[in-house]
């Protein structure tokens, strides 16, 4: 499972972390950003 990723633009590097919890993907965050996700009860779908 991927927990973050590195990439470069225009010689400015970024970066992306993601938080799970069990087998889905709880947030993802990144510098001044963040997104929660939520799941119905026993699904698997955002």
């Amino acid at each position: 499972r991927r927990v973050g990723k590195q990439w470069e633009i225009k010689g400015k590097t970024d970066q992306k972390r993601f938080l799970w919890q069990g087998l889905r993907m709880l947030r993802e965050e990144s510098f001044g950003q963040s997104s929660l996700y939520l799941y119905e009860p026993g699904s698997y779908a955002p």
